[in-house]
């Protein structure tokens, strides 16, 4: 997406999904040198095809979301949660007649409780904000071999190059081989549940 115009970054992500490429936008908003690498070319994931999801984005997250300059390039309406009802019940049972319920009075005044923001439109909105950074270099498609040193992580892009790094952060996901390979150890917890996705038209 860009040309490489920095060896020396203060951080490295690697992925470029919507934590990592907002974690990217919100600290070179800051200042911070950034390289993004991520294997696929960003504008192949705005394809609508690929997700049709919605996010509901808690209020506090949209703060950070504004702060790293991606609120503001949403191309679509975000539309607000204002009240949120909590029930619960089992298969092949009648629901449970107990429920929580936040209503527009139990937020805080004049905040909504979050925001409901189409996948493809945040996605298009971080591809657009990743070029507004002079500190932030992405390079997708891509990839890197990286090197843990003591004081700095060395990486060497598919591309050719070979740069350097404060800190490298792994950011491809719950299948991470950049954290695999240093080693940090992950704790899974199996709730033996099911869960259904659904776009509904009104």
């Amino acid at each position: 997406m860009s040309t490489m115009k920095k060896t020396h970054y203060d951080l490295c992500i690697n992925g470029a999904g919507p934590v990592g490429a907002t974690l990217a936008c919100r600290l070179a908003a800051e200042g911070v040198s950034v390289l993004l690498i991520d294997r696929a070319p960003l504008p192949g994931m705005e394809d609508p095809s690929l997700d049709g999801r919605a996010y509901a984005i808690a209020e506090g997250s949209r703060q950070m979301l504004e702060a790293a300059g991606i609120w503001d390039n949403l191309p679509g309406v975000s539309q607000p949660i204002r009240e949120i009802r909590v029930s619960d019940g089992r298969p092949h049972e009648a629901a449970s007649p107990l429920f929580l319920h936040f209503g527009v009075e139990d937020a805080p005044e004049g905040m909504n409780f979050g925001w409901m923001v189409e996948a493809r439109d945040l996605r298009v909105a971080i591809n657009q904000t990743l070029g507004q950074y002079e500190t932030l270099d992405v390079r997708a498609p891509d990839t890197g071999t990286f090197t843990f040193h003591p004081d700095h992580v060395s990486i060497r892009l598919a591309s050719g190059s070979t740069v350097t790094a404060k800190l490298a952060i792994a950011a491809e996901g719950r299948r991470s081989p950049l954290r695999e390979q240093a080693r940090i150890g992950l704790t899974k917890i199996p709730y033996h549940q099911y869960g259904i996705v659904a776009t509904i038209a009104h």
